[in-house]
């Protein structure tokens, strides 16, 4: 178990190169090009395209602002594609890498909360508690990230405080076999992975 304090994170530039984004964690041996799972964080201040994650997962919330519209297209000549609508804090979107997905502002900047993870490797369920709680069984990889106030982990009858701004990482090798895990606090993002 591992608390990653904010001057932990590391500022990096968008794979797209417009824009920067703030690492909080990535699998052991992982480079911004090849990894299993990734955890940032990014403002985004205009329209525009994301950046090719083919392969990969994406789990995407609204931190704050108003909001996002993503559009998600299998081709550039796909008018249509599909389109998913953020503008409720910690709304979700989860979205295949590899679409060309650009995203909307609706009126102004947002932040926004990113869990990509190797479609290969990993399944990845993400929630998003605003004040209430949620028990989960360990899988490979749990994480909790407290964004507003501090979050509380139970397990074991032994209660950790995450701090505001802070991210725990739990392994299913440092706990015994069918433990289960309670989250608690008043926004708290939890990130579940299990190896395929």
């Amino acid at each position: 178990m591992r608390i990653i304090s904010p001057n932990e994170f590391k500022r990096l530039p968008w794979k797209n190169g417009k824009g920067e984004t703030i690492e909080l964690a990535i699998n052991d041996g992982g480079t911004m090009a090849d990894f299993d799972w990734r955890i940032s964080m990014a403002k985004v201040t205009e329209d525009g395209p994301f950046s090719d994650f083919s392969g990969y997962q994406r789990h995407l919330l609204l931190l704050d602002g108003i909001g996002i519209t993503l559009k998600h297209q299998h081709a550039a000549a796909d008018d249509h594609g599909e389109r998913q609508t953020l503008a409720t804090p910690l709304a979700i979107a989860e979205f295949d890498g590899g679409l060309m997905t650009s995203g909307t502002l609706m009126n102004g900047p947002i932040s926004d909360f990113n869990l990509i993870v190797n479609a290969a490797k990993y399944r990845a369920e993400v929630h998003a508690l605003q004040a209430n709680s949620l028990t989960l069984p360990l899988s490979q990889l749990l994480f909790a990230y407290a964004v507003t106030g501090n979050g509380e982990v139970t397990l074991s009858n032994n209660t950790i405080t995450l701090p505001q701004g802070h991210l725990l990482r739990l392994a299913a090798d440092e706990l015994a076999p069918n433990t289960s895990v309670n989250f608690s606090g008043e926004r708290v993002i939890i990130m579940s992975l299990t190896l395929l």
